[in-house]
């Protein structure tokens, strides 16, 4: 993997110092379309990127999601079909969102189009590439106009391949964020298509904290501010929803722990603790705790 982080960071490297943003790649096979351009393999059944600007002030919330994927007209051979991705048990993954191509009609077909497609994991497409998404646009928004460059890395460990076109299975992901008026606010992201199962350390939500009712929620919202100093990322749960509902939407979406409080946990100081997979750890003080993530940080242990 080594070889193509520094590939991924070669690439961002050119991106940033080139008058041309549009990045290298193995395959010269590029096709442009009106909202967004790509480098598409015929080997692989998809792009190995896709490149689009995103001016989120400009999105259109009338815009509806059309679900019509299809085959890319340009794209006259080698192309993925819908009956590949068919009962495979992965999704018809966006790499130009539907959400960032909220621009008009023409715009919102386009991103349907099969070669801004490509196969991932369902936790993984509905979860944390999702909110990554989501957080670019809310960027977006603040900063103005923004360069997405985004796709699958191909020339690597995959996880196979579905139908009968052979669609490869990527393993690994990446996006790349540039502010044209600052450089220095550039991200690029590396992640794994996974279900969603993130150690602790890699999470974007570490810690739920999960007030039993509203009459903790400021002994809970103590306890996050503590968490926050301690650079431990997560929320508090203000919902007006059951324990039981609560703990069910953190596990759904993989937090590693969970901080009940109610009653008792407040007249004594301390939180109960419900870790991802294993459930009830017990209760303890809030020190304790931070030293048990902490450490867990520290390890870097991957949960597969």
């Amino acid at each position: 993997m080594t070889k193509y982080l520094n590939i991924s960071l070669i690439l961002i490297s050119y991106i940033v110092n080139s008058q041309n943003l549009k990045p290298l790649g193995f395959y010269d096979n590029l096709i442009s379309h009106n909202y967004y351009s790509l480098s598409y393999s015929e080997e692989h059944k998809q792009a190995e990127w896709v490149y689009y600007k995103l001016n989120a002030s400009q999105l259109n919330p009338s815009v509806k999601r059309k679900n019509n994927f299809r085959k890319d007209p340009e794209i006259t051979k080698n192309s993925a079909a819908l009956n590949d991705y068919k009962g495979s048990g992965y999704d018809r993954g966006h790499l130009a969102p539907a959400a960032d191509m909220k621009y008009n009609s023409k715009s919102m077909s386009e991103s349907f189009y099969l070669s801004n497609v490509s196969p991932q994991s369902a936790n993984f497409n509905r979860g944390i590439w999702k909110k990554i998404e989501k957080q670019i646009r809310d960027w977006s928004n603040i900063y103005g106009e923004l360069i997405i460059i985004t796709g699958p890395i191909l020339e690597c460990e995959n996880f196979g391949k579905i139908g009968t076109n052979r669609v490869t299975i990527p393993k690994w992901y990446y996006k790349v964020v540039i502010d044209p008026d600052n450089y220095k606010r550039n991200l690029a992201i590396l992640i794994e298509n996974t279900a969603g199962n993130f150690p602790l350390w890699l999470s974007p939500d570490q810690i739920a904290v999960l007030p039993i009712s509203e009459k903790y929620e400021d002994y809970a919202n103590e306890l996050y501010l503590r968490l926050q100093e301690k650079d431990l990322r997560g929320y508090v749960d203000h919902r007006n929803e059951k324990m039981g509902r609560k703990i069910r939407d953190a596990e759904i979406a993989k937090v590693p722990f969970m901080i009940v409080v109610g009653e008792k946990e407040q007249a004594e100081g301390i939180v109960s603790v419900r870790k991802k997979g294993d459930g009830d750890v017990g209760s303890m003080t809030l020190d304790a705790f931070i030293t048990m993530a902490q450490e867990e940080i520290q390890s870097l242990t991957y949960e597969k």
